[in-house]
């Protein structure tokens, strides 16, 4: 059965993704990463403020995850992936640390 989409069920088929719904990006908290290595990362690829990035990073560090930004899928995408390209902190690649985890969700 091909999704198109007037189908009332959009998630039935994974590999089809209409642009024009909105997406959020939702950063993941991890206890290894610094809270500065994640502000200077949030303002590196969403040229946020510094007051605007280090609520949202408290935000994630409390609540074990948050919302960092919303709109299309494809720029979402891409943003997701400029925060993995990132890597992780240097200061803590001895503890093993892995880059800033994110996921994008549909938003309603």
């Amino acid at each position: 059965m091909d999704a198109s989409s007037d189908d009332p069920n959009p998630y039935r088929s994974p590999s089809v993704v209409d642009d024009r719904q909105t997406h959020r990006i939702i950063l993941h908290n991890d206890p290894i990463n610094d809270i500065v290595f994640v502000v200077r990362s949030l303002r590196s690829v969403f040229d946020y403020g510094y007051a605007k990035s280090i609520w949202l990073t408290l935000k994630v560090h409390c609540w074990g995850r948050g919302v960092i930004w919303v709109g299309s899928h494809a720029e979402s995408s891409k943003r997701a992936d400029q925060i993995t390209a990132i890597g992780p902190d240097p200061s803590q690649v001895l503890k093993g640390v892995e880059p800033l985890s994110t996921s994008i969700e549909r938003f309603p």
